[in-house]
């Protein structure tokens, strides 16, 4: 049974993510996000340089191309830290995605405060970083699942992988308290 308080902290996630995901919007409306051509990025402002962006990106829309992207270093580590290419979870078709399942049973978060406190000191700051953020569902009280597409192309992209990467080196170890970076 849940502790009083517990399920309202579980309801803040909606409400931060949101505010995150208001902030993206403004700065997009503001002009400093561009927007994806086709696979061509038009003007806007990348979020760590501030510099002007522009080429084409890599999409991997088979599973046998994800598949070669894990074997490769530094991605092969990935698969056997629980990351695996799954059907996109929002989609009809066979787009793929990434995603890590952190069931209570295997899981470094004790709480869904828990994994709020982890979602904001280490996940936000290096999706801001990397200017692209996972699909986050928290259920079962701390069931965590992290899910990497990249929208804006319709398949994975070497930002998903990158973003995969970074989420693995900040994952705590199971048990281990969440702990401001400094």
């Amino acid at each position: 049974m849940a502790q009083p308080g517990r399920m309202a902290m579980c309801s803040l996630a909606r409400v931060r993510l949101g505010m995150m995901v208001g902030q993206v919007e403004g700065r997009r409306a503001a002009g400093k996000l561009g927007t994806w051509e086709g696979r061509r990025w038009m003007g806007g402002e990348t979020a760590s340089t501030g510099r002007r962006a522009s080429g084409t990106i890599t999409t991997y829309t088979t599973r046998e191309s994800v598949l070669q992207v894990l074997r490769s270093p530094p991605y092969d580590i990935l698969p056997r830290a629980g990351w695996a290419v799954v059907q996109h979870p929002d989609s009809s078709s066979s787009r793929l995605a990434l995603q890590k399942s952190l069931p209570p049973t295997n899981s470094p978060f004790s709480s869904c405060s828990h994994i709020l406190q982890w979602l904001h000191l280490h996940l936000a700051p290096i999706a801001d970083q990397l200017d692209h953020h996972p699909d986050i569902a928290i259920s079962n009280f701390n069931h965590l699942t992290l899910t990497l597409f990249t929208h804006s192309f319709n398949a994975l992209t070497p930002r998903d992988f990158r973003l995969a990467l970074r989420i693995e080196q900040a994952l705590p170890k199971f048990n281990q308290p969440v702990q401001s970076q400094k």
